[in-house]
């Protein structure tokens, strides 16, 4: 290949890299680890009125920029059995835009957790020039499982948040990710 045409090829990279970095504000996925999350706010006696978490997480990052995905995760039939009334808790959160996964619970594994972190690691490999690509990933757990994925996101340079309730996170989890970097 002459120097020409690695100089071309070079350029037409560059010029599609400014093409798709062009987004008035950066655009924000939120996966959520709903039953991490879920559990946490039934121990504070929570009214269960997902809307109101739904828009509150909104307002919380809308200073960061657009949220344009945000995916929820659960195994949601466990979900339904610990709770005293009959809530169909995914399809709650479908009709509010919100992409769920069932994901069923292995005795001794958190499949929630591993399948949460697969898909950090996606976002993270994902170029961020991608015009679907994230700008900001944020998680929504309590949980220190998460640390690793998280140290990987920070060393490449990637732009990461925390969403949930105060004195609920993990210190190794806050820490990785900075304390500005949290919303409550």
């Amino acid at each position: 290949m002459s120097s020409n045409m690695i100089f071309d090829l070079l350029q037409q990279m560059l010029e599609g890299a400014n093409k798709t970095n062009s987004r008035s504000k950066p655009h924000i996925t939120v996966l959520m680890d709903y039953e991490n999350i879920h559990i946490s706010l039934q121990k504070r006696n929570w009214n269960g009125d997902q809307k109101e978490l739904i828009q509150g997480m909104k307002r919380k990052l809308q200073k960061d920029g657009e949220m344009v995905h945000i995916e929820a995760y659960a195994d949601w039939k466990k979900l339904a059995n610990g709770s005293s009334k009959e809530t169909d808790w995914q399809r709650n959160l479908a009709e509010l835009g919100v992409k769920t996964h069932y994901l069923v619970s292995i005795n001794g594994k958190n499949s929630v957790d591993m399948k949460v972190a697969d898909d950090i690691r996606d976002l993270i490999e994902r170029s961020p020039w991608d015009p679907e690509g994230t700008d900001i990933i944020v998680i929504a757990t309590h949980d220190s499982d998460f640390r690793w994925v998280a140290e990987t996101a920070v060393k490449r340079g990637r732009q990461l948040r925390l969403v949930g309730l105060r004195g609920a996170f993990s210190n190794q989890l806050m820490n990785i990710v900075g304390k500005k970097n949290v919303h409550y």
